[in-house]
């Protein structure tokens, strides 16, 4: 007896939110809208994106001026493909747990939901492979992530052999982080019933014991995603955490690079 096989889903008949931990990184944000609005179809996409006050040395963006912004720089042509949940509390400290928190409550029970941070680059590809490893109420993905090298030294080991920069090894250009869980694809509604720890309130950890924890609620998906990037970009690092120097460093460049330099 052959075994029935549930029909594939097509890709217009279900829906993605992405959710997005952000707060005070104007810039970043517009240069996120700009990869997304890549995408050769926008009609499953919905953001939702938390937005807290900002230190007085970095300008707040109202939530209305913030949704306009993505609203028109992503190429939305549908009402609420852009969601803003705004902390209420100017003195209430972003963490990305906080965040991500109140970004499962506000998505959709019935929409599969990816936590992505600003500084990722994705595809149709990936968003395809969610599609694939999450159900609901059994699965979770957990994608590896390929991370580039601070281009400064991926360009100095490009000068060093004389080659473009697109020519070196990818050992040369990048590395999977196989450290990191910050990016996951879950079901709505376990994203409504599960949550990160608010005990993490600076860099790190909060990925790492959500991922610890889910292990033992639902059948984790771990796999190199080779659509989806993580673009190197400076990191200010809490003396406390060793885990962000070591993960500062190895995004540096490979050794050869620090050879290079003496």
């Amino acid at each position: 007896m052959v075994p029935s096989v549930a029909p594939a889903v097509e890709v217009s008949k279900y829906k993605v939110d992405i959710l997005v931990p952000y707060a005070c990184r104007p810039e970043k944000l517009i240069d996120f809208a700009d990869r997304v609005s890549e995408l050769r179809d926008l009609t499953y996409i919905r953001i939702i994106l938390t937005n807290f006050h900002c230190p007085k040395e970095v300008q707040y963006m109202p939530t209305a001026d913030l949704k306009s912004l993505l609203v028109e720089f992503i190429g939305f042509k549908r009402k609420n493909a852009v969601i803003v949940i705004d902390s209420k509390n100017k003195h209430d400290k972003f963490s990305r747990a906080k965040a991500l928190n109140m970004l499962h409550h506000a998505c959709d029970a019935a929409s599969m939901v990816v936590a992505m941070d600003i500084d990722m680059q994705f595809d149709v590809g990936f968003l395809n492979r969610i599609r694939a490893f999450v159900n609901p109420g059994i699965s979770m993905y957990f994608p590896i992530v390929w991370s580039t090298f601070n281009p400064t030294n991926v360009d100095k080991l490009a000068a060093f052999f004389a080659v473009p920069r697109e020519s070196l090894s990818a050992d040369y250009r990048g590395i999977w982080r196989n450290f990191g869980y910050g990016i996951y694809a879950m079901y709505g509604e376990d994203a409504k019933k599960y949550g990160l720890s608010e005990s993490f309130t600076s860099w790190g950890g909060e990925d790492n014991d959500f991922f610890g924890r889910m292990k033992t609620k639902l059948h984790i998906i771990r796999a190199r995603d080779a659509g989806l990037i993580h673009l190197w970009h400076k990191e200010s690092c809490d003396a406390t955490k060793p885990s962000c120097t070591g993960s500062k460093a190895r995004l540096e460049g490979p050794p050869l690079v620090f050879m290079i330099n003496k």
